[in-house]
C-alpha cells in the first residue's frame, strides 16, 4: 500500500507542476499529462485502496482473503504494476508509438487486477451461509 500512497503524492505533485507551469509560462498541460495525473490518482491510489479496504471491511470476503492471501497480493500487484506502466507511458510518451502500446498494457493489467478482485468477491459471495427458517 505504500506504493499506492506514492501514487497519490505523485498525482498531486504532477498536478501542481502542470498547473504551475501553465500559470507561470502560459503552457497548457497536454491531454496525456493530465491523463497521467488522473490515472495516478484513480488507478494507482483509489483502486488499490478500494480493494484493500474491501478485504478488511467485508466479512465474507475478508475471511476468504485470510485463507487465500495470494489472491489479494496478485490483485494489488496487478493494479499497481498496471498503473506504473500506464502512468509512466502517459507522462513520458503520450499515446503514439511504443508509449501507446505501454498505455494499453497498463490499462489491461489494471483491468486484469480488477477482474481477479471481482472473481474473488464473487466466489466469496457464492459461499454465503444459507438462511434457516425459524419455527416461531
Amino acid at each position: 500500500m505504500r506504493l499506492a500512497f506514492a501514487f497519490l503524492v505523485f498525482s498531486l505533485a504532477l498536478d501542481v507542476v502542470l498547473f504551475g507551469r501553465e500559470a507561470l509560462y502560459g503552457t497548457a498541460p497536454s491531454l496525456t499529462e493530465l491523463s497521467a495525473a488522473r490515472h495516478a490518482l484513480a488507478q494507482g491510489f483509489l483502486l488499490p485502496l478500494m480493494v484493500s479496504m474491501a478485504s478488511r471491511l467485508l466479512p465474507i470476503y475478508s475471511a476468504d482473503v485470510l485463507r487465500r492471501r495470494a489472491l489479494l497480493e496478485v490483485t494489488i500487484d496487478l493494479l499497481l504494476v498496471g498503473a506504473l506502466v500506464r502512468v509512466g507511458a502517459e507522462a513520458i510518451g503520450g499515446y503514439a508509438g511504443l508509449a501507446g502500446s505501454l498505455v494499453a498494457l497498463g490499462g489491461a493489467l489494471g483491468v486484469a487486477g480488477f477482474i481477479v478482485f471481482a472473481f474473488g468477491m464473487w466466489s466469496a459471495l457464492g459461499r454465503l451461509p444459507k438462511a434457516t427458517r425459524s419455527l416461531g
